[in-house]
């Protein structure tokens, strides 16, 4: 009964920390160098709250937030910010 316990109480972990997983989405637009994609990921990520590091993701910008919270509002208006700035997924 004692292994049943921890059995499922790691189960129940290991899902809690899947559903907070990141996922990496790649935003591109047709002649905007680094320089200006930073600033504006930099501004879309401020405009939805989310968190922004210049150098997190091998040396390239990141915007990010935990999957939960971008799938429960953040990712609307940052999609829409990045979509409205001629980038796409």
């Amino acid at each position: 009964m004692r292994n049943l316990t921890a059995l499922l109480g790691t189960v129940a972990i290991l899902a809690l920390i899947a559903g907070c997983a990141p996922t990496t989405t790649t935003w591109v637009k047709s002649g905007a160098g680094m320089k200006q994609a930073s600033k504006d990921l930099e501004a879309c990520a401020g405009a939805a709250g989310m968190a922004f590091d210049a150098k997190g993701l091998k040396g390239k910008p990141v915007a990010y937030s935990s999957q939960r919270t971008y799938d429960a509002g953040l990712g609307a208006p940052f999609e829409k910010c990045m979509k409205g700035k001629g980038y796409r997924k």
